[in-house]
This record gives structure tokens, C-alpha cells and sequence, in this order.
């Protein structure tokens, strides 16, 4: 019990305190729910209303149906939409996406079961790809259209006709090529370094590139070998004795012991610099054999070269050996774009932004060629202050 203030008993009548009321009861401490750790549960499924199934079939048509007894349709990732009427039954594949709509639950299942087996023969024949899911190799799926009717279908790669996926390719990179910079005509420039820093370069390398890579100073430097992207199935072997890989921690090793190697560097961004009006730093490059024996390596496919490092902006390859009289000139080709070539000498290069869709062309000559690609940044301020310490 507490003492009653002086104030209390000046006013009380009695000598002896009266007894404190009790206190009022105290309401039950509310308790937060448990939490739960780790990562959210996935959503549910919106609940199907779907009349039950009098009994699902196995088969239909000669087709297995795969039956589920948790599904409410009865039917494996068969799922029932209500507002989807007059064809509220859903197949779904691993990733939610619809494979199409359809009037009973046993035609959803059908298709469910031909997309498992990679068979679309259900809806007709292929016309075209309408959209991708983003995804590569196995996860990828593409929404089809085919000429039997109904809405398009979401379908795994085997049933997609090569030629309609290099059509929706094609002009999807396309598009992206133009949105990027304009006029494809635009999109490559021929730019040069001095023909001696890259022919002194080119005999460093033809004498000390062994298959395993490139001794510079105490540094090895190796090349790499899961770049997939290649005009024939890739060999990992061959890409890798083909290949030097100049990360950002060996250009320095570079620079200091690679001849030609810095002053092309500097030549090539000046160069940039002076095209663009912003300052550039050289992030990464990569030596490369080209030639009728590397289709399998260093001759690449359609790629962009922000694959890794989304904030490289600029690729300038440079030719290090030079044509012989009347021979085949090595060319690339921007995606939509003419094909262009390098010019005979050495030290002849091709400028382009490094997210363009391109590719190389294979080459015509039957002479092995040596190309260094650099790789450009544009310079951050926290790059300069470094630079000034």
C-alpha cells in the first residue's frame, strides 16, 4: 500500500489513514502470435467450386490422364475459374502458368497431359510464338499459337518449331536493338589503334599463349570454358585453350607486361571518350583465336556483352594480325543490322554498344586470326577520387 501524500492528510478528519481502495483488475496481456521464420509460404490456388467429377478418366482418347485425388477437378494442375466461363477448367504448368482454357475438366487434362509428353498436336499446328517467360534452357516456356482454334498455349521448348522461335527471336531483338540506339545503321563504327602496338602485341602472344594460358609477369592468366553461345555446339576444351580472360584483377598484369597492351587501352578510350563526351574506364577484356577451327569456341552465336556485368556500356574489338592480299576480311553483325568488317591491317576495330544483340560471322579465310575485346565502364566518381590518391 502507498503512503498518502502530505496534501491527503492535511484534509483528513481522522488521525488513522482510511484503506486505499483496491486496484481495478488489469485486462489480460494481449500476446503477439508466434512468428514464423524462413521464407513465406507460396499462395494457394484460388479455391475451385467446380462440381465434383463423378469419377475422373484415366485415359481419353488413347491419352493417360494424370489424376490427383487433392485436385478438385480431379486432375492433376487442373484447376477450376469460374470467371473464365463458358471454359473455366485451367491447366497450369510447374511455374502457374495457363496452357489454356477449356470447356470440361477433362480436356484441360488432356492438354495438361500432352504438354507433360511435349505434344501440342491437340490444338492444331504451330503459327507462331506471341511471348517468352523470361526463362532459359529447360525453364524456358513460349506461348503458342496454333491454327486449331482456342486460346494460346504455354509450351516447353522441344514443341516449339525452330523456325517460329528464330522468327519471335529475331524480331524481339530487333526491336531491342532499335530501342537502344536508333538507326541500325548506326549501331557499329570502324575505329583503329596504331598498327605496330597491336602487330608487337600479336608476336607477344603467337610466341607465349601455350594451351594453358598466358604467363604475364607472376601472373597466369587462363581462359574460360562455359560460354555456351557458340555458331556450333560448344567444346569446353577447345574454348578454353582458344581464350584469355582479362579480369579486373589481371589488367594491371596486362598493362604492365602484355606489349601494346596499355597503349591501346589508352588510345581506345580516348577515342570513346571523345566519341561520347564521357569518361570511360576499361573494365575486363578477353584474348581470342578465331578462325575455321573454332566454331566451337571463340566464333559466338547471338549474345550481348552485359550477359555478366549489366554496367559494361561500350565493346571495342581490336584485330592484333593483319589480312594477306586478297584474303576473306573477319566480320560480325549487329542483330538486324548489315554485317560489318574489320578492315585489313592491323590493328583495325569495331566499336559497338556491348548490351546490342550480336553475333559473329563464321569465318571465310582459312587462317587463324588474334582479337583482343575490351570491355568499357563508364567511370564513377569514387573511381576518380581513387585515381587521385
Amino acid at each position: 500500500m502507498s503512503r498518502p501524500s502530505r496534501h491527503a492528510r492535511s484534509l483528513s478528519d481522522s488521525s488513522a489513514p482510511a484503506p486505499a481502495a483496491p486496484p481495478p483488475p488489469r485486462a489480460p496481456r494481449r500476446t503477439a502470435a508466434p512468428r514464423k521464420r524462413g521464407r513465406p509460404a507460396a499462395a494457394a490456388p484460388p479455391p475451385s467450386h467446380a462440381p465434383p467429377p463423378a469419377a475422373p478418366s484415366s485415359t481419353s482418347g488413347g491419352v493417360a490422364l494424370h489424376l490427383s485425388s487433392r485436385s478438385g477437378t480431379g486432375y492433376k494442375k487442373v484447376y477450376y475459374r469460374p470467371k473464365s466461363e463458358p471454359t473455366p477448367y485451367v491447366p497450369e504448368d510447374e511455374y502457374g502458368l495457363p496452357l489454356g482454357r477449356f470447356a470440361t475438366a477433362e480436356e484441360a487434362a488432356v492438354c495438361f497431359a500432352r504438354y507433360v509428353a511435349g505434344d501440342i498436336s491437340v490444338r492444331g499446328q504451330p503459327v507462331r510464338v506471341l511471348q517468352g517467360n523470361g526463362l532459359s534452357g529447360r525453364h524456358a516456356r513460349w506461348l503458342l499459337e496454333c491454327d486449331g482454334g482456342g486460346e494460346p498455349m504455354w509450351v516447353a521448348p522441344p514443341s516449339v518449331p525452330a523456325p517460329l522461335l528464330e522468327a519471335f527471336l529475331r524480331e524481339e531483338r530487333v526491336a531491342f536493338n532499335t530501342a537502344l540506339v536508333g538507326d541500325l545503321r548506326q549501331s557499329s563504327a570502324a575505329c583503329a589503334v596504331d598498327e605496330e602496338l597491336a602487330a608487337a602485341c600479336a608476336a607477344f602472344l603467337q610466341e607465349h599463349w601455350r594451351d594453358r594460358g598466358l604467363q604475364l609477369g607472376g601472373q597466369y592468366v587462363t581462359g574460360y570454358a562455359s560460354y555456351g553461345k557458340t555458331l556450333q555446339p560448344q567444346d569446353a576444351a577447345e574454348q578454353s585453350r582458344h581464350t584469355l580472360l582479362l579480369g579486373p584483377l589481371l589488367i594491371q598484369s596486362a598493362r604492365e607486361h602484355l606489349p601494346g597492351f596499355h597503349q591501346m587501352e589508352q588510345q581506345l578510350t580516348a577515342w570513346l571518350e571523345n566519341r561520347h563526351n564521357t569518361k570511360f574506364e576499361l573494365y575486363f577484356a578477353h584474348g581470342l583465336r578465331q578462325g575455321p577451327s573454332t566454331l566451337r569456341s571463340t566464333s559466338f552465336d547471338v549474345h550481348q556483352d552485359n550477359e555478366d556485368y549489366d554496367f559494361i556500356e561500350h565493346t571495342i574489338v581490336v584485330k592484333l594480325t593483319p589480312d594477306l592480299t586478297g584474303e576473306p576480311p573477319s566480320a560480325m553483325q549487329v542483330v538486324g543490322a548489315e554485317p560489318v568488317s574489320y578492315a585489313p591491317n592491323a590493328g583495325a576495330a569495331i566499336h559497338f554498344r556491348a548490351a546490342l544483340h550480336h553475333t559473329s560471322l563464321a569465318p571465310q579465310s582459312d587462317r587463324e586470326h588474334l582479337k583482343i575485346a575490351f570491355f568499357f565502364r563508364v567511370r564513377s566518381r569514387d573511381d576518380k577520387r581513387r585515381r587521385a590518391r
